[in-house]
């Protein structure tokens, strides 16, 4: 990929371009990884949750529903009162 007559600076720009591509491939590779992880633990969970009686399944939405109130940031009182200036 060297440019003929283009010297020592044209190669290093190549050389660290090929080193910019070749990081966001292994970037885009981890982030398929994670992705396949992410969606085999989906596909485990339903498949627990088709198991489950409907007592069963209403105790998991309630437990999955304190946990995502849990997650959720805590509103600040100073933003909920009214303002008092015009």
């Amino acid at each position: 990929m060297l440019i003929v007559g283009g010297g020592l600076a044209a190669a290093a720009i190549a050389v660290f371009l090929l080193w910019r591509l070749i990081a966001k491939v292994r970037a885009l590779s981890a982030l398929v990884v994670e992705l396949m992880t992410l969606d085999g633990a989906r596909k485990q969970y339903v498949a627990q949750l088709r198991q489950l009686d409907r007592q069963a399944l209403i105790k998991e939405f309630e437990r999955v529903r304190h946990l995502l109130e849990d997650l959720m940031p805590v509103p600040n009182p100073a933003l909920l009162q009214p303002s008092l200036s015009p």
